[in-house]
């Protein structure tokens, strides 16, 4: 049988192809990508501080790493809606924000029900709307320590945001209830966390 499937490939139907959306794709990369980059041993200080590059290099990071997908499959236009931050907290850190761009998914409210089915069913994505990384960064050897990574994203709860935490080892803690979703509420809150 396996030899006939194979004999047969080129002249069955190909497979639909899953396709990708925006929420999944800001999904992943708040929560596997970044992350990945945020507690790897060296980080690159030079690229992360090109505001412009950072937010269509970690799209294009995660359609490949993620999704298998080559860069001339990208949407450039895309690409150029995620937009990458960075500064210093009150506190001394310094932070590399993401803001993801708004999905049709921020706006939609499900009912409890509705959210539970789409959950059980693996349909449901909770959009990020922004993930930064603090930490202190050693400029003489290049180097970004005590890193701390948080994510804002779509609460199932309407009009809420949920405040979360990916830890160096994968762990993704919910902090409850977050601030409203601006970038200026987000990096208040996470400095809060942070110092505590």
């Amino acid at each position: 049988m396996n030899f006939l499937k194979k004999l047969l490939r080129p002249f069955l139907p190909k497979p639909k192809e899953r396709e990708i959306t925006l929420a999944q794709l800001s999904y992943t990369m708040a929560y596997r990508i970044l992350p990945e980059y945020a507690f790897a041993e060296r980080h690159d200080l030079r690229m992360w501080s090109v505001t412009k590059a950072c937010g269509p290099f970690f799209y294009l990071m995660t359609l490949g790493m993620a999704f298998g997908k080559r860069p001339e499959e990208a949407d450039t236009k895309l690409g150029l809606k995620f937009q990458w931050h960075t500064g210093q907290l009150q506190d001394g850190r310094t932070y590399f924000l993401m803001e993801y761009p708004l999905t049709p998914e921020h706006s939609e409210t499900l009912t409890e029900k509705e959210f539970m089915q789409s959950a059980l069913t693996g349909r449901c994505v909770l959009p990020p709307y922004f993930s930064a990384m603090l930490g202190q960064v050693n400029p003489s050897e290049g180097t970004f320590h005590e890193v701390r990574y948080f994510v804002l994203g779509k609460s199932p709860e309407p009009g809420c945001t949920t405040l979360r935490e990916v830890t160096a080892d994968g762990s993704n803690r919910n902090l409850g209830m977050g601030p409203a979703a601006d970038r200026n509420s987000f990096l208040e809150a996470i400095q809060s966390r942070a110092s505590s």
